[in-house]
């Protein structure tokens, strides 16, 4: 899986499973492919914008191709 593909599986999370989480995070993937996503939880739905567009409440830094391998399973 590449990260284009792992980034969609995140932003097409299943609503019931994000619930009442409301948080914002930063993805910081280093390497091949890599670069700053936003991921917003917020009232069971998932938003993703490239880039660095909101002040996170975690911020994950990790390969590019860990994310990939993480997101598969």
């Amino acid at each position: 899986m590449d990260v284009q593909k792992a980034l969609q599986k995140l932003a097409g999370a299943d609503s019931a499973k994000i619930g009442d989480i409301d948080a914002v995070i930063l993805l910081d993937l280093s390497g091949e492919g890599g670069g700053k996503w936003t991921l917003k939880l917020s009232n069971g739905t998932v938003t993703l914008d490239e880039g660095e567009t909101a002040p996170p409440n975690m911020t994950l830094s990790v390969s590019a191709s860990d994310f990939a391998e993480m997101a598969q399973g």
